[in-house]
């Protein structure tokens, strides 16, 4: 108990998160080591540095590598690690890209099916084919509608007729057009083609080399590596992945032309080809990890760096037909993951498949990447927190959080979302979250979990019913496995998803299950689930014989395989299936697909939840560290509260751990009966608890000495009644808000001054009151930027018709914006503007020249620059003022002083990002023994204020507070909230809810 204790005071560097960190747009020395150092005070043990190919200077010119040395001596004297990042599905202005964009085989190639046509049956069939290079043509023989693997022909295309003539023969004939296509990125360049070896080495001795030879001395205490993120590239649209070389390594080592059976791959009528779409798949797989990744590895390994490989989940653009994803135990990195392009709450099933097959079959670790998600919208200290404990209940893991632009970036077409940053209002309170991910690290570090379930992984399905032009049935596959991990999980049940290898290489045990030789695990599986099989394989099946021998249950979804693997039919496979699917012993069975959870509803943990609250939505995890054993219970409901009961082994003593304080307390009254421990506890929407049970003292502290406002969840009386507060708050900002400028005309002409090229912009907006404050500000970087040259920045403003004054320098503006005050303690940043405007954004004073009505605003470029950008993004008015809709859009009004709930955007802020302070007064009532105050549903962190007592800083669910010693009676209580939002609503103005989305109560016990 004393090293748990020790872990938790001083968790180890490798329990840290590592940061993101993409350098965009231009990098100055100044904000790089403030920004670094930042990140080291906040708690990251490591930074990621991943260079944007929009950066200035370029990435790998002898600037950057000036800029990227003083970062690793920074790190150095902080003892932190450093690993370059580079993301393969970017197209990123350096040597490697110019490589891949000159030589042809080092880009990507996909196989589109183009079309398949039935020949004439009488005469021959003249076809044109547009590209002979890029095109295949086969000819396949059917037979009873069924594709003949033996009869398919490859047409010889003759170029200089750019033509084909097939000429009748008996049967019946389709003829498949198959084009080769190179593969562009996300930003435009081609992707790298990751079946060549060739292109590994090339970004080796143009990449990597460099940072070797410029950085030698720092490898490998400080630099110790680098991340690659592989192209977010997959089968879909009618296409698979390709290379020319493929099929030649393919027949070297399987001894079969795969050219001949490629109308399989996207011809669903050929029930013998499941078995060759499969191993094609893994075959892709294995070479894209022998011919690119192992490359890297290797130099990795000879330059003793460790490599950390990520895969995407999806493509980055919509794909119809997507294979759904699927990544066979194929090791090739000692450090893996998953690119979460989906965030980790909607791909938790796909990371639970991901992170068990490297952690059981390999026995490599894993790395999960927080903060991406589908839509790109920012995430919150909170939305970051809920990813973590997500993936605390699926995988032990690396934490990588992502998002933290250099410069501010309002393009959507990038996969990172925005974390908590410089830039953002709560970046103050991501210090208690890398405490918070340090600590609950640590304590998972030496645990051996004891799962008593094991599903089989359905990937080798999935890949098998996978086709291009069709995927329902690998849709279908892992839907079924989606449904059997959500059943357990709402049932609390704990299990692992094996691969058929790790199956067939366990070992049965009398009356203990089975288990493989995983040393992450304490304990055998006593139950085997089979999510969708349609074929068998005979190691399987010799398998389920005998562990039915041995009592141990074994459950098929929706049906039986029909066969062995290779065969069509195997009429002996189902008597033998049949047999062990006697009633009387129950030991084999089938369950429905509509009633999965009902059927697994028996199965049963060692830590099980034995209330009626079962089947509802909280999911629990158990394992043995020595001295100690660890309960994770994981409330994943987003709006219901819960009461559970924990039955467990029993203990002498039981405890719970405060990863965001770092404490340990005794937890006391745990009922005892039959050789179980019970404990009951409450749960409110997206909590977690860590208890601990062990034999020896925990802790002479007690919950209830912890603080006079906390609560003890493991001993709270019934709820009498609730109490919402009334809907009606009195609001402030400590922010400006904004106003978007999106309608400009814009004139191109000649600048007499200078003979360039000047260009003017005019808007129109409309104002009800003259604000005290307005500023305008310059919000696109691209466009301002163009401008800088000596000391003109080449733009002239004017406000109906008067010429606007340039604030002379950025701390200046910020200091003019930032003069609003509250009563509320400043603890939480006042405005995300200071950090936003700080070296990035032009900002004009333009309060004074404002009228009443109709404005009209101008820009104008002097020509003295470059040749002008375009404007991409609108400026913005920031003021003390609301935006109400008009006739003609947007327009300024006085502020609004008293709102209700739900986001404070629909009250005249929808471009506001910084904090809203609420306030209110309430009575209690006369009888009562505790009360408690609970806020629900918020936008961001929240500083809470009771009579002008500081109750704190609140970052994450739950918030409450015991309240009964602050309130008076027979007076009115004073109660103010500040809450804070992201960034979003001002950098990708899309007002998203932000405040008090829900009510606020009193809790009267």
């Amino acid at each position: 108990m004393k090293n748990l204790k020790n872990a938790l005071n001083k968790p180890g560097i490798d329990s840290q998160p590592w940061a993101l960190w993409i350098w965009n747009f231009k990098i100055t020395k100044d904000e790089m080591v403030n920004q670094f150092q930042s990140l080291i005070e906040h708690g990251f043990g490591g930074v990621s540095i991943r260079p944007g190919r929009d950066m200035t200077p370029a990435y790998l010119s002898e600037e950057f590598f000036e800029l990227f040395g003083t970062v690793l001596q920074i790190a150095k004297s902080r003892n932190v690690k450093i690993r370059i990042a580079d993301d393969f599905s970017y197209s990123w202005n350096h040597v490697f890209n110019l490589s891949i964009s000159q030589i042809k085989k080092y880009r990507a190639q996909q196989l589109i099916l183009e079309k398949m046509i039935t020949p004439s049956e009488n005469g021959d069939t003249t076809i044109q084919v547009a590209d002979p290079d890029s095109s295949i043509v086969i000819a396949a023989k059917m037979s009873d509608h069924q594709i003949a693997l033996t009869d398919s022909k490859v047409l010889i295309i003759k170029s200089e007729k750019e033509a084909i003539t097939w000429k009748s023969q008996p049967g019946d004939w389709k003829i498949f057009f198959f084009r080769k296509e190179y593969v562009k990125a996300h930003s435009e360049g081609y992707l790298p083609n990751v079946f060549n070896c060739e292109c590994a080495h090339k970004y080796i001795s143009t990449v990597l080399e460099l940072f070797k030879t410029h950085h030698s001395q720092y490898c490998p205490d400080t630099l110790c590596g680098f991340i690659n993120e592989m192209p977010a590239f997959r089968p879909g649209d009618n296409a698979i992945p390709w290379d020319d070389d493929l099929p030649i390594k393919y027949k070297a080592r399987h001894k079969k032309d795969i050219i001949k059976f490629l109308p399989v791959f996207f011809a669903e009528n050929c029930v013998q080809s499941r078995n060759i779409r499969q191993h094609w798949y893994s075959f892709l797989l294995e070479s894209m990890q022998e011919q690119f990744v192992e490359p890297l590895e290797s130099w990795a390994k000879k330059n003793q760096l460790s490599h950390w490989v990520l895969y995407a989940d999806r493509n980055l653009t919509k794909t119809k037909n997507e294979l759904p994803g699927s990544f066979l135990n194929i090791p090739a990195c000692k450090v893996e993951g998953l690119q979460n392009l989906d965030g980790v709450q909607e791909n938790s099933v796909l990371l639970k498949m991901f992170s068990d097959s490297r952690s059981l079959d390999c026995k490599h670790e894993v790395v999960t990447i927080l903060g991406r998600n589908r839509s790109g919208y920012a995430t919150t200290v909170q939305g970051l927190k809920n990813e973590f404990d997500c993936n605390v209940m699926y995988c032990q893991s690396k934490i990588l959080i992502d998002g933290f632009f250099f410069n501010i970036d309002q393009r959507n077409g990038f996969k990172d979302a925005m974390s908590p940053a410089w830039y953002s209002p709560e970046w103050e309170q991501m210090q208690k979250l890398c405490t918070y991910i340090s600590r609950s690290n640590e304590l998972c570090k030496n645990v051996k979990w004891a799962p008593s379930v094991a599903i089989l992984s359905p990937e080798s399905e999935m890949l098998a019913e996978y086709f291009p032009t069709n995927n329902e049935g690998a849709k279908k596959a892992f839907t079924l496995y989606q449904k059997v991990v959500t059943a357990l999980d709402s049932q609390a049940i704990m299990y692992d998803v094996i691969s058929e290898e790790f199956l067939t290489s366990c070992t049965i045990h009398d009356k203990e299950g089975f288990s493989g030789n995983a040393s992450s695990r304490c304990s055998g599986y006593y139950t085997l689930i089979i999510p969708y099989v349609k074929s068998i394989s005979k190691g399987i099946l010799s398998f389920i014989e005998r562990a039915v021998q041995k009592n141990i249950k074994v459950i098929f979804i929706d049906d039986i395989p029909k066969s062995i693997t290779d065969e069509i039919v195997s009429p002996s496979v189902v008597s033998r299936l049949n047999k062990l699917l006697d009633p009387k012993k129950n030991h084999v069975t089938i369950i429905k697909n509509d009633s999965i959870e009902d059927g697994l509803h028996s199965l049963q943990n060692i830590a099980s939840i034995v209330s009626s609250e079962k089947g509802d939505g909280v999911c629990v995890k158990y394992g043995s560290a020595g001295d100690y054993d660890l309960y994770i219970v994981h409330n994943f409901s987003e709006i219901k509260d819960k009461q559970i009961q924990l039955s467990v082994p029993e203990h002498k003593y039981f405890g719970i751990v405060d990863c965001e304080r770092g404490e340990l307390f005794e937890i006391n009254d745990i009922q005892t009966e039959s050789g179980k421990s019970v404990i009951t506890v409450d749960m409110v929407p997206k909590s977690i608890f860590y208890i601990i049970g062990a034999n020896t003292k925990i802790s002479a502290q007690s919950i209830s000495k912890h603080s006079k406002t906390a609560l003890n969840h493991f001993y709270m009386p019934h709820r009498n009644y609730r109490v919402v507060l009334k809907d009606q708050w009195s609001f402030e900002t400590n922010s400006l808000n904004a106003l978007p400028l999106g309608n400009w005309n814009v004139r191109i002409g000649f600048s007499r001054e200078s003979g360039g090229i000047s260009h003017f912009y005019e808007s129109n907006f409309q104002t009800k009151i003259l604000p005290s404050k307005c500023f305008f500000v310059l919000n696109d970087l691209t466009f301002a930027q163009s401008y800088q040259q000596g000391g003109d920045n080449g733009i002239e403003l004017y406000v109906n018709g008067l010429k606007a004054d340039l604030i002379p320098n950025s701390e200046k503006m910020v200091k003019e914006i930032i003069t609003k005050s509250s009563s509320v303690s400043e603890a939480l940043p006042e405005d995300s503007f200071g950090r936003l405007i700080k070296n990035q954004r032009f900002g004009y004073s333009i309060s004074s020249l404002l009228l009443q009505g109709n404005n009209r605003i101008s820009i104008r470029t002097t020509g003295k620059a470059m040749a002008p950008q375009s404007m991409y993004y609108p400026p913005l008015l920031l003021g003390d003022f609301t935006i109400t809709k008009g006739q003609s859009g947007w327009v300024i009004d006085k502020p609004e002083n008293v709102i209700g709930y739900g986001s404070w955007a629909k009250y005249g802020y929808p471009y506001l990002s910084g904090k809203g302070i609420y306030r209110q007064s309430f009575e209690i009532p006369n009888d009562f023994d505790k009360i408690v105050l609970r806020l629900s549903q918020l936008s961001g962190s929240v500083e809470i204020q009771l009579n002008q007592k500081n109750l704190g800083i609140f970052n994450w669910q739950p918030i409450e507070i015991d309240i009964t010693a602050i309130c008076e009676k027979n007076k009115r209580n004073d109660l103010v909230i500040g809450v804070l939002n992201t960034v979003d609503n001002i950098v990708r103005m899309n007002g998203r809810p932000s405040g008090l989305i829900g009510e606020v109560y009193l809790d009267v016990y």
